[in-house]
């Protein structure tokens, strides 16, 4: 659908199967949001999401480690607030579903936050299950982080897993 004069992030799902029904999950007061298709696949039907979760402003002061300001610490905990509530609102999106589903996207925090652990409840992780390496997606820090993440339904075999080394978000 087009959404123009809606300030939201760009996200797109390409498929090679029919996308039989599709839409938005916003998020509240933020450019942040989620989108999914439902794919027919023989007989099944998949719900996909792509999702960008509130992003960390990584400013060259903060990359300098000092990290002794008030704003930073307040703006880390707004953003990480932020991330567990938009990944509860796909969690439930997604289980009111009750189809098959793959998360994937950018959530811009770590395998350990909370965040990620609320989206990989009860789904694969392909990095775990089919990657290899430190699994980067984000490396401008100079420290290999994993900011990007493809969670399956167990029932859904992956068949491969490749990060690309591209400077790309």
């Amino acid at each position: 659908g087009n959404r123009q004069n809606i300030n939201k992030s760009l996200l797109t799902i390409y498929s090679n199967y029919p996308i039989i029904n599709k839409g938005f999950v916003d998020f509240p007061d933020t450019k942040n949001n989620g989108i999914y298709a439902d794919l027919k696949i023989q007989k099944d039907t998949i719900r996909v999401y792509n999702l960008h979760l509130q992003s960390f402003v990584i400013t060259p002061r903060i990359i300098s480690n000092k990290y002794n300001d008030y704003n930073f610490w307040n703006t880390l905990n707004n953003t990480i607030t932020k991330q567990v509530e938009q990944a509860k609102l796909i969690k439930n999106h997604a289980i009111k579903s009750n189809k098959k589903v793959i998360i994937c996207g950018d959530f811009n925090s770590t395998p350990y936050s909370q965040s990620y652990r609320i989206l990989k409840k009860g789904l694969n992780d392909s990095y775990i299950s089919n990657g290899n390496g430190f699994g980067a997606t984000y490396t401008r820090v100079h420290y290999p982080l994993r900011l990007d993440y493809f969670l399956n339904d167990e029932q859904i075999k992956v068949l491969s897993h490749n990060n690309f080394d591209l400077n790309l978000s």
